[in-house]
């Protein structure tokens, strides 16, 4: 993005110091440029905030490095006498105002809905991300798409148009991909916490969601089970969770079967299966899961009894199940450490020094009461 023009109406530093020829070897460089820095802040300051003199127009004028010049920048901004601001300029604070913390820049977080609609989780790591990233003076903008936004430029006109500094994208499909380019082309810095699920301009965080699953298949070997069955929708495919799910299965040289089911068919196959005795059922759509929930809620309670049934993207709220012992084996995400890690390496700056910072691994979680979860956070 090109960066904005600041209009500075100080005076030369040349004026402001008219004595200055320069400092000795020995003397304590970053001391007396902060001495000098306070001096011109006295001589200059006013009222109103005031767009003040660029760092590398001090390192030249002192004849210091830049280095130097930042170290100052950054005690008088902890005193309240400076703000650098998004744009890469600084600005005198005026007489009148009382030192508060700046914006240290604008994170944009691309939000799918379906989940958000739908999960508990995904609400609830943006939440914890928002809070972490304030923490450290950065604003977290929510830029909410369909998936029909994904099949057209809408997305990636939609994230320009926030002007964000940076774009943090959770869990990314490959169609993404080409909107990351663009941005990346455009100026905005990228953080990405892949799964795995195709090539990104920018990897810094990488999210394993292979490791619950397939700890939940060999446990469900140990106990016997050796039949195991995908059910999923042609109106709500989930494409990239069934990918998961079949790469975890191979790794353990299972073929599952797989159905492919309209509503309609729901009922006659769930009967079929809980004939057929204790079975492996793997449900990887959230939305599906919950349509099913609300058109048949007592075919499947009797499906989570007679049959071991994995979500593969988590549990959600289904109010028939409430204050009832239904159970179902789930997957659980870090979702609170990988916002902690994420705005502390966006803060620290090492995110965009390293390709690789860290692996956030999922856990199997057996038997979760479906009865105990709950729509609110």
């Amino acid at each position: 993005m090109p960066r904005k023009v600041f209009h500075r109406s100080l005076p030369p530093l040349a004026k402001v110091h008219p004595g200055f020829r320069g400092f000795r070897e020995s003397d304590n460089k970053t001391a007396l440029v902060l001495e000098r820095l306070h001096a011109t802040i006295e001589k200059t300051r006013r009222d109103e905030a005031t767009p003040f003199y660029s760092i590398r127009e001090v390192a030249d004028f002192f004849g210091v490095a830049l280095k130097t010049v930042v170290e100052a920048y950054e005690k008088l901004e902890a005193k309240g006498l400076l703000t650098r601001v998004r744009g890469s300029h600084t600005v005198m604070e005026g007489r009148r105002r009382q030192p508060r913390h700046p914006v240290r820049g604008v994170v944009g977080v691309p939000v799918y809905l379906p989940p958000l609609v739908i999960g508990t989780d995904w609400r609830a790591f943006l939440m914890k991300l928002e809070e972490e990233l304030r923490h450290y003076h950065f604003v977290c903008d929510f830029v909410f798409y369909r998936a029909t936004d994904q099949e057209s430029d809408a997305l990636t006109e939609r994230l320009l148009e926030h002007q964000l500094d940076i774009v943090l994208w959770y869990v990314p499909i490959a169609a993404h991909a080409p909107t990351m380019r663009h941005l990346l082309d455009s100026g905005i810095k990228l953080v990405v916490i892949s799964d795995g699920k195709g090539r990104f301009p920018r990897e810094q965080f990488f999210l394993d969601l292979d490791s619950a699953i397939t700890d939940a298949i060999r446990a469900w070997r140990r106990a016997g089970i050796n039949s195991f069955v995908i059910l999923q929708s042609p109106q709500h495919p989930s494409a990239h969770a069934h990918q998961t799910v079949l790469r975890a299965l191979a790794k353990e040289s299972i073929t599952p079967a797989v159905l492919t089911l309209t509503d309609d068919e729901v009922p006659g196959v769930i009967q079929r299966l809980t004939r057929h005795g204790r079975q492996g059922v793997i449900l990887h759509s959230h939305p599906w899961y919950e349509i099913l929930c609300a058109k048949f809620p007592a075919e499947m309670e009797r499906l989570f009894h007679a049959s071991q049934v994995f979500l593969a993207q988590g549990p959600v709220f289904c109010p028939a199940f409430e204050g009832r012992p239904v159970f179902a084996d789930s997957i659980s995400l870090p979702n609170a450490d990988i916002a902690r890690r994420v705005a502390r390496e966006i803060s620290t700056g090492r995110v965009w020094k390293k390709s690789r910072l860290a692996t956030f691994h999922t856990r199997y979680e057996p038997r979760v009461n479906l009865g105990q979860v709950t729509r609110e956070l």
